[in-house]
């Protein structure tokens, strides 16, 4: 939305000497209203209450609408009429990324207890510490999620609301697994921004990203079968481990590996400062 308004600017006059660039539309939802779409502002939804067309003199169900809508604009944190993840996202499977930024907002002992809650044993837990011991406590509490998914034939987002009920978890913690990022991208220009990261510029950048390569990894869509591989080939040599996760991610076709993609995945992972001299 932020990109179209932008484009929009650039074709309008409207444009002031302050910089300040007026929204070029206004956003509206449309409803089935008795046989005829009608439309309203977005900022017409009230949480938890139906909008109601004085046109058609009907009430419509809208709640869905503003929990769509709040997953599109990047925040650090649900507005106050956030009603939690919709229906469809409640019956989706959490992908590894969502898994990772999941356990990225639990400690170590949460995280067991949510693992235990899905059917891990204590000893698969004690297993994976000690294959772990030597990596980030992300990278256990990933892999330990992550084995729970695989023991379970239903396992949704669905699910994950529950058990995090029962652990007296917020589940808006799921809103902020799904819901975009904006990074600080000021002093880059657009195009480059949307363009893949120069050889040079992945090289430099494999040298500040230490021992979290498994979590740049899942946040640029690596397949887990991949990371073993190369976690295996390299073993200790995370230089390398993260040269090759780099190399293949920039080869990748589907989404088009730009500089913007990876700045988001820097930030997930709290390794923005690696940035910090390179030339784009």
């Amino acid at each position: 939305m932020h990109g179209i308004c932008q484009f929009y600017s650039t074709l309008s006059d409207a444009q002031n000497s302050s910089g300040h660039q007026p929204m070029p539309f206004e956003i509206e939802f449309g409803v089935f209203c008795k046989s005829d779409i009608c439309f309203f502002h977005h900022n017409e939804i009230c949480p938890n209450s139906p909008w109601f067309c004085s046109q058609h003199r009907k009430n419509n169900e809208v709640g869905y609408l503003q929990a769509w809508f709040s997953e599109k604009e990047p925040s650090d944190k649900c507005l106050s009429t956030c009603i939690g993840l919709g229906r469809m996202a409640l019956e989706q499977c959490p992908s590894d990324k969502h898994l990772r930024r999941l356990v990225g907002e639990l400690s170590p002992g949460k995280c067991r207890e949510l693992a235990i809650k899905f059917g891990l044993e204590v000893n698969e837990w004690e297993n994976f510490e000690y294959q772990f011991q030597f990596q980030i406590p992300d990278d256990l509490k990933f892999v330990a999620i992550q084995f729970c998914r695989g023991k379970s034939r239903d396992f949704t987002f669905r699910m994950l609301v529950r058990v995090l009920e029962k652990l007296e978890l917020s589940h808006h913690l799921l809103c902020k697994v799904l819901r975009d990022v904006k990074p600080d991208v000021s002093g880059i220009p657009e195009d480059t921004l949307n363009s893949p990261p120069s050889n040079k510029v992945l090289l430099d950048l494999s040298n500040h990203i230490g021992n979290s390569t498994m979590q740049l990894a899942i946040e640029l869509d690596i397949d887990s079968t991949t990371i073993q591989q190369i976690q295996y080939k390299h073993k200790t040599k995370l230089l390398e481990q993260t040269k090759e996760i780099l190399q293949i991610w920039s080869k990748k076709q589907h989404p088009k590996p730009t500089l913007l993609l990876l700045i988001k995945a820097l930030h997930r992972i709290g390794k923005m400062g690696s940035l910090r001299g390179l030339r784009f």
